[in-house]
């Protein structure tokens, strides 16, 4: 059939090789979308999951795992990597789950420093302070943790500006929280172990931090022991972790940075040398090409700068 084709338009022996050539091209190129979706659609079939098209507001194209119903752990795929969800409590979370949450070691070691320095994650919040925890991967996470609540108290009626603790001579016998942020020498007066030196100590050193983000900084108080801080924690609350008084790096003299509890003068001069010869920071991870500053420093202090 194809030599009488050849033989009616008059094609000579190399212009019917080149026919067949040229024809045959064409139809290998029109068929690798129907090959590739074929080898795509057996992969998946492979592997037991599901592929599905992400909405326009997701975050990267993710292939979920089918997973039973009975449990809560499900598997996606973020740029290549596996990821495994479940509920967990940030709080002593072994190296393996942090990992199998998408992790890296170098972030997993920054998340342990801060628990082996007697960091606690109270919040879903907390969780976000971490500095190498990213919105992206604090998004990812929140749905997903679950802290236990610590202790069954009744929050005190706080007045909006001063932070006075209605009744506060019976919050111990009523166990009536106080806010860490808001309460005055007053309402500390009223915990246990907590005398009139003490009070004022702890509100000036709110004020020099410039406000509190997380209730184990109490510990770094001078002269509150650790006896008494296990007696008073379950009666402190700290709803508003917002810093009111920040500092703006890019502007501060090497005595203001110095200032704050956080910063000795020896960090303080080597942020300031470092601004000078770069210029402004951006953000903290400007900060983390200065050397002597390490990552429990920067940890500490993220939170306290404005650029």
């Amino acid at each position: 059939m194809m030599k009488k084709f050849f033989q009616y338009f008059g094609f000579n022996e190399i212009e019917q090789r080149g026919f067949i050539v040229f024809t045959g091209f064409i139809l290998l190129v029109l068929s690798i979308p129907f090959i590739v979706k074929s080898l795509r659609s057996n992969d998946y079939t492979h592997y037991n999951i599901v592929y599905f098209e992400s909405s326009p507001s997701a975050q990267g194209n993710y292939v979920q795992a089918e997973h039973s119903k009975n449990t809560s752990d499900v598997t996606k795929f973020d740029n290549n990597r596996a990821i495994t969800y479940f509920f967990f409590d940030p709080n002593n979370l072994d190296r393996l789950s942090w990992s199998k949450l998408g992790f890296s070691d170098k972030q997993i070691d920054v998340i342990k420093n801060y628990e082996a320095k007697g960091g606690r994650f109270y919040t879903k919040k907390d969780v976000a302070k971490i500095y190498v925890i990213s919105e992206r991967d604090y998004a990812r996470i929140e749905s997903y943790i679950k802290i236990e609540n610590k202790g069954n108290f009744k929050s005190a009626n706080l007045n909006a500006s001063t932070g006075n603790v209605n009744n506060y001579k019976t919050s111990i016998q009523k166990n009536i929280a106080i806010n860490i942020n808001k309460a005055d020498t007053t309402a500390w007066k009223s915990l246990v172990g907590i005398g009139s030196v003490l009070s004022k100590r702890i509100v000036k050193y709110r004020e020099a931090l410039g406000g509190f983000y997380a209730i184990d900084q109490l510990r770094e108080v001078y002269g509150l022991t650790a006896d008494t801080f296990d007696k008073i924690i379950e009666y402190l609350i700290l709803d508003d972790y917002t810093i009111f008084n920040k500092l703006a790096v890019n502007h501060c003299t090497m005595h203001e940075l110095a200032r704050h509890p956080y910063i000795n003068r020896e960090q303080a001069q080597a942020i300031v040398n470092y601004r000078n010869q770069h210029g402004f920071f951006d953000n903290l991870e400007n900060l983390s090409k200065i050397k002597s500053l390490d990552s429990d420093f920067l940890r500490k202090i993220e939170l306290y700068l404005e650029y």
